[in-house]
Order: structure tokens, then sequence, then C-alpha cells
């Protein structure tokens, strides 16, 4: 009896043990330049919208928060502040889990300045990075469904980052006042986008002043929610600040585009818009010739 009760167990302790290492073999990895993370698939429903005034009136009493610029086409940034400390969050909601771990990698390897580790066991997110102390990290960025998230610390105070992510990890799981949940995500539509411009002549030493481009960008939100407009031409970079809301400008110059690209030819200006929950549309590309 005691050696069949031996057997038994043995043999239960095989299954778990295959079940756990057959469970961490199936995990899919998502390589991209120097990142990677672990794919996720969800059936169910997915996140349409997070107000990150209601999470930090919420979570953050006294704090006040000013929203930012966009971090590309990957997420808005908002400052954070109290009167003695102050640190970024930045999110973006995208139309699905894919295209979230797309922009996320994206993001890691487009301009970041600081090398973000893997956490390897995340206690919130689908996958997760930080940077700094691991238990005490001075910035974090993670993945929940189909919601970007990031935590940087700006100043000498100090704030529990890994607190924070959890709360709003909480939040995407389980749902709260500040999080709308959908069975449908209907993302912001960019219709059509236009230049003043398709080529331009750049200036040269001494020639005066560069061209404007004015870039008119005609979307709608089948949410109603007003919406927020960028493009990737810099050297200011992301362009929020609209003459008409949706009409963005731009000097012509050998900067406009990343200098690892060539000057003369065609470029292709990347568009995209956002609504106030912070869903993103998809990425609209125009061409124009320098």
């Amino acid at each position: 009896m005691l050696r069949n009760r031996l057997i038994i167990m043995t043999l239960m302790a095989g299954i778990c043990l295959y079940s756990f290492a057959d469970s961490s073999m199936s995990q899919e990895y998502y390589t991209k330049g120097e990142y990677r993370l672990v794919r996720s698939t969800y059936t169910g429903p997915l996140i349409s919208g997070m107000n990150v005034f209601e999470w930090s009136a919420q979570n953050l009493p006294g704090f006040e928060v000013r929203p930012q610029n966009s971090r590309g086409p990957s997420a808005r940034s908002y400052i954070i502040r109290s009167s003695d400390m102050f640190f970024e969050m930045y999110i973006g909601i995208h139309p699905t889990v894919r295209e979230t771990e797309d922009t996320t990698l994206d993001y890691f390897n487009r301009s970041l300045t600081v090398f973000f580790n893997e956490l390897e066991k995340p206690p919130f997110g689908d996958s997760g990075w930080f940077y700094g102390a691991p238990d005490n990290p001075d910035g974090i960025v993670f993945i929940r469904k189909n919601v970007l998230i990031g935590i940087d610390l700006n100043s000498s105070g100090r704030i529990d980052v890994l607190a924070l992510a959890k709360t709003i990890d909480s939040a995407i799981i389980n749902g709260a006042p500040y999080v709308k949940i959908s069975d449908v995500i209907e993302p912001p539509v960019i219709n059509s986008v236009s230049l003043s411009k398709n080529a331009v002549t750049l200036p040269t030493m001494g020639s005066g002043q560069s061209e404007r481009v004015l870039i008119t960008i005609s979307a709608v939100d089948p949410q109603g929610f007003n919406l927020l407009y960028w493009a990737d031409v810099a050297p200011f970079g992301y362009d929020g600040k609209t003459e008409k809301n949706n009409i963005l400008s731009f000097n012509a110059d050998t900067g406009t585009f990343p200098f690892d690209k060539e000057v003369y030819g065609e470029h292709r200006i990347k568009v995209w818009v956002a609504n106030e929950s912070n869903l993103f549309s998809r990425v609209t590309e125009v061409p124009i010739t320098f």
C-alpha cells in the first residue's frame, strides 16, 4: 500500500512538473530590435478608454494632472505633480492587443536614451520593463491587454512606482469608474490627410526662410470625444499644436526627418490622432518630396 502511494505521488509530481515546463515552453516571445515581450491572447472585452484625471483623484489626492504631448503614436504623456514632487505618466490604448505589442516595442526602439530591463516575472501586466533598481525603479513600462502604461520619476522626490502600476493594472483587469471596458473597440478613424505642398525645396546657406507646410487631418471619433492631432515632423517632433485644431504645420528643413535617412527624395510623414480617453487611431502615412 505504501509503495503504491509513493508511486502515485511520484507520478503526480511528474505531471505537475511537466505541466509547469510545458506552460513555460509554450510562452511565445515577440522580438523587435533590442526588446522582446511575451505574446498575450485575450478573447474577452478590451479597454476603450481611461480617464487619468479621475485615476489621479482617486489614487493620488492632492496631485495636479497636466496633459502633455504625444510620445509618438504609442502613448500620450501627463505630468502629475504635488507641491514637492512630480512624475510623468504616459498611456496609450490601441485597437488590438497585437497593435499594442507592436507600438510598445517600436517605442522602445525609437528614441529611448535609457535602456529598460525586462521584468522576468512582472507583478503587473502581461509584459513589463524597468530601469533603476528592480525593487524601487525610477521608471516602468508595462502592457495589459491593449493598454500601454509608463511611469517615469522626474524629480528628487520618491513615489512608489510599483504600487501605482498595480493600481492601474488592477483597474484594467477588474474595472474601475475611470476605466471603460468594451466588447468592441472603436478607435478614432483618420479619413484623409492632405499637405499644402507635396514637394518642397530645402533652404541652402543664406537662402532665407524654409518653406512652411500645413498638414490637414480629417478624422472622426465614433465615441464622440474631442480629438488630438499629431505628426512625426521634427525638429520639434510630435506636434500637437494646431492652428485650427486639425491643422499642423512645420518648416521644411534638413533636420525634419531622422538623421539616418537620406535628406533628398521622398519621405513619408506619419500622422495619428487620439481621443480624450487616450484611445489611439491607427497611423496614416502621406508622402512628401524634399
